[in-house]
């Protein structure tokens, strides 16, 4: 049981299930989200050879997968229209032939030798998104089902910029003391990220991955009216658009770039097909080696555009927050919710965010406790002396309307014979 009642109204969605505990899209993963009190939960849907959409992280199974170690290995193939690199994809297996892989839990912050529940590192078994449902529809505590239906983002570039000087040690207590004794700088990832799209290149193959979600929604009972709520989720417009046409679903827009604002002409675009937005952590609070530098106005300007945002992706590995937050998860949901205004938020450990909503020290007006109030944006940056400031980057670009509108999707072409393993 629940210690504590929810008390402020943060939309707790997941990532891949509880994918910080269990291989991510499985139907451990699954459940784990539910019994710790996530409100929504997501699947990113792939198709199989056989025509099956499924819930899968990556169209690329060798990201979740031990598929490259399978008998399947010599299916690893080129598809410049999907991702640089090779790959062995979903739709080149069957469903029959993917359930007899074993999964891979993911590990984000690998590079810092920061594992995953190894106990559970490979648990659990893929679903399809009929199953899917049926779990989300036996779960009275759910708000709703997220389904995904994504272009690829894929690192192009990766940077790893490493600052250990010996004779320094981050002290945290400069922010009561204001005597800067040492700074350390973190291992700071920057990705350069090249959208590929996926689902014109199915339909292109024969693979109409819009109808077969429609029709496994309406099968399992997910018409335009249901007890708990359908989100699409999309980084291509032409895809919300045609469910905009054909159904009464909530239809998400997920920015897949960091952004430093947003033309007043492209969030009216967006306003056309979809009721949300979902931005990167760094499109509200921008990062220079892990030190938070300002704040954005894109949070405020989308919320008076009447969307809702939820903010992606919440993790527990103190390496995934800024410094500012005091390598502390549920001081950065705080701040994201109290200091930055935002609906929701997309997070691999459920858990902590429904723990802090539950915190009894929020919505106490002028009594909540200093601890609980926002970190200010750039406050750490600030006490870095020159000797050891980290250079200078660039503004994260603006969301114009030429990232957002897009062609409307090709008809699905005539499927070619598909040929046994």
């Amino acid at each position: 049981m629940q210690c504590c009642n929810v008390t402020v109204n943060l939309l707790v969605i997941s990532s891949n299930g509880a994918s910080g505990d269990y291989p991510g899209c499985t139907d451990l993963a699954y459940s784990k989200a539910i019994q710790d009190g996530v409100d929504v939960i997501d699947c990113p849907v792939q198709m199989t050879r056989d025509g099956t959409p499924i819930c899968l992280s990556s169209i690329n199974l060798i990201d979740s997968t031990t598929v490259a170690q399978s008998e399947f290995s010599n299916l690893t193939t080129t598809i410049p229209q999907i991702m640089p690199g090779s790959g062995i994809f979903s739709f080149n297996l069957s469903w029959t032939d993917i359930k007899t892989l074993t999964p891979i839990i993911s590990s984000p912050q690998s590079q810092y030798k920061l594992f995953r529940n190894p106990r559970f590192k490979s648990a659990g078994t893929f679903l399809t998104l009929s199953e899917f449902l049926t779990i989300a529809s036996n779960a009275s505590s759910l708000q709703g089902v997220l389904i995904s239906i994504e272009v690829s983002s894929f690192p192009s570039i990766f940077f790893l910029f490493k600052f250990l000087p010996l004779e320094f040690t981050f002290m945290v207590f400069i922010f009561y003391f204001h005597n800067l004794l040492s700074l350390m700088m973190d291992i700071k990832s920057f990705d350069l990220f090249i959208p590929f799209q996926n689902a014109p290149f199915l339909l292109e193959q024969g693979f109409a991955v819009t109808d077969a979600v429609l029709d496994a929604l309406s099968k399992a009972g997910y018409g335009n009216k249901t007890d708990q709520k359908v989100m699409i989720q999309s980084s291509s417009s032409s895809v919300l658009m045609k469910f905009k046409n054909q159904t009464n679903y909530d239809l998400v827009y997920k920015v897949d770039e960091d952004i430093g604002g947003a033309q007043s002409s492209t969030i009216d675009d967006i306003k056309r097909f979809a009721s949300a937005v979902v931005i990167s952590k760094d499109s509200v609070f921008p990062e220079n080696s892990a030190f938070i530098t300002s704040a954005t106005n894109v949070v405020p300007r989308l919320k008076a555009a009447n969307l809702s945002v939820y903010v992606q992706t919440f993790s527990n590995e103190f390496t995934s927050q800024a410094w500012d937050f005091f390598s502390d998860p549920t001081v950065e949901i705080n701040s994201f919710y109290v200091g930055g205004h935002i609906n929701g938020v997309i997070t691999d450990f459920p858990k902590t965010s429904n723990r802090y909503r539950r915190n009894r020290c929020l919505n106490r007006g002028n009594q909540i406790p200093a601890y609980m109030s926002p970190v200010q944006p750039g406050s750490l940056y600030q006490l870095i002396t020159a000797p050891y400031l980290p250079p200078a980057e660039a503004p994260n670009p603006f969301l114009t309307e030429a990232d957002v509108n897009e062609p409307p999707l090709p008809p699905v072409a005539a499927k070619a014979p598909s040929t046994p393993n």
